[in-house]
Order: C-alpha cells, then structure tokens, then sequence
C-alpha cells in the first residue's frame, strides 16, 4: 500500500522535534493572523519579522535568529523604514529579513525562499493574504477555493517554514473566535494554527487568542501603543492571566488605584489628579464600577473602593 507505514515502523522512525519561530506561539506550518482593519496587526508582524530576524525576543519570548521574509504587500518602502525604525529605537536593521512590496509573483517567491531556506526553519510573513490569493472562478465552490488556497501556503510551509497570513476578520460578532476569520471554514481548517486580534477601538488593549494542533489554545492581553506591542505584564505568563480577568489598560489601572487610594472619588478628582478629560474619566468610573465590579458607587457622581 503507497504510503503507508506500519505503528512500529513510524514507532523506529527519527522524526526531528517541532521548530518553533517562537516557542508556544508560533509554531512551524501555516498559520493564520486575523484582525478588524487598523489594528495595529501590520506593526505586530513587522515585530515579529525584525525580532526573529535579529534573534532577540518577541513579546518577551527569546527567540532564535533565522532567515525571514517579510511581503509587506499593502506597504511602501517609506511606510516600512519609519515604522521598523520606530520599534528598532536605534538598534541596527537585521540582514536576514527581507523586505517585499510587490505583489506581482508574490507566491512564488515564498516557495522559492523556503526552498533556499531549507534546514533553517525560515519565517515567511505574508501581509495580506488577499493580495496574493488568485481570482475564484465564477460558479466556484467557495469553501473548496479556500481550501486550496490555504493548502498551497501549506506546501510553502511543508518545506520547513513558518508561514504566517495576515487576514481580515468578519464584520459580524461571533462566538467562536475561530469562526471571526472572513472566509469560509475550508480556510482555516487547512491551517495549522489560527490568532485572531480583539480591541475595543477606543482602547490599547488587545486579546490575542490563539489556537492549532500544535499551539495549546490560549488567550493573551497586549497592549498597543503608538506603533510598539508588549505584553500586559512582564511577559506572556502575566498576559495570559490578564486575559482572564477584566481588560485594562494603564490608564484604567491607575484610576483604580487611585480609587483605591481614597476614601471617595469622582471624575473631576481623577480629571484633576491623573490628567483625563472629566467626560473620560466619568466614562472610566462608571465602567470600573457597572462592566467589572472592580469599584462601587459611593452616591450620585461619587465612587469607592470594593
């Protein structure tokens, strides 16, 4: 029987372990990035890309230098040197990450730089998948084309990659994170690992969830802010148990400190202590106190520690 193997023969056979392009986040395979538009998602690949690039560390993950491949196909050049210079902050740009805007033969040029890279586990960051993906057909089975689609990044990834997709997410709300990626099911059921980005617009906190065969399924607090990503917390472990819990950002937290700190507050003793507009710092206590039971109201317009 063509390819088949018997339990004792796969048992005997020395299978090297999974690569890791950062370790219990990011598995070797193909893998998908999904987020609403300006979010921020461009800035945490592109992070990704020089981090892995230079061998330092993402999202306080140390990670092993490697070859990377960046096709940044909604960006130009100028676009790409402010932001990398801004999150590098004076550090040198890393050789090994190769910059793409051009989309034309986009593909090929993946498989051909995991085919040049084999052995070293690259990294290819493809910034977005529809702008590579080929016209469907008229009449076309939608979550077949999708199927295919995401088989041919697995292939490039079969070479021994890491392949990473930035993709949109659903307009409409869903349960299941898994279900938010646009597309049909055939699309991330090819992939080996799915992230999906979430952030209220008006904040900088954002909820990475992620999940795959190899990927233990999990929930990360981030904080964006003005262009650089970093856990909410010293590292991932604190991230993970952010997520958990309410999501706040720096601002938020230091008005439950000082709420904490006080007998009584209100929004115009947080105005005047901390710099927020009172509007703002009305809106802040009131969620605190209604949304996460993280303070109590006191009286009218007044708030107290639980």
């Amino acid at each position: 029987m063509v390819g088949a193997i018997t339990a004792a023969q796969l048992d005997d056979t020395d299978i090297p372990p999974l690569s890791w392009a950062v370790p219990g986040l990011l598995p070797e395979g193909f893998g998908i990035l999904a987020a609403a538009p300006k979010i921020g998602k461009s800035w945490l690949v592109l992070s990704l890309g020089l981090a892995v690039a230079s061998g330092t560390s993402f999202l306080g993950v140390p990670v092993e230098q490697r070859p990377v491949l960046y096709l940044a196909l909604e960006d130009g050049n100028r676009r790409l040197q402010d932001r990398q210079r801004r999150i590098l902050d004076g550090q040198p740009a890393p050789e090994a990450l190769v910059l793409r805007i051009d989309s034309l033969d986009a593909l090929d040029a993946a498989k051909q730089f995991a085919t040049d890279h084999q052995g070293s586990n690259p990294l290819i960051i493809v910034d977005t998948l529809a702008r590579i993906r080929p016209p469907r057909p008229r009449g076309a089975d939608i979550y077949r084309e999708d199927y295919q689609f995401a088989r041919s990044m697995k292939d490039i990834a079969d070479l021994g990659a890491t392949v990473l997709g930035v993709h949109h997410t659903r307009k409409a709300e869903s349960e299941d994170f898994l279900e938010s990626a646009s597309g049909t099911n055939g699309l991330t059921g090819a992939a080996d690992f799915v992230m999906v980005l979430q952030r209220r617009r008006t904040e900088n906190n954002v909820l990475l969830k992620i999940t795959g065969r190899d990927v233990a399924e999990a929930s990360y607090d981030l904080l964006f802010d003005d262009g650089l990503w970093s856990p909410n917390g010293t590292g991932l472990s604190d991230a993970a148990e952010q997520a958990q819990g309410p999501r706040l950002g720096p601002t938020m937290h230091s008005v439950v400190a000082l709420v904490n700190s006080r007998t009584t507050t209100t929004a115009a003793d947080v105005s005047d202590l901390l710099g927020i507009e009172a509007a703002t710092a009305g809106r802040y206590l009131r969620r605190l106190a209604d949304e996460y039971g993280l303070i109590t109201r006191a009286g009218r317009g007044c708030y107290a520690p639980n």
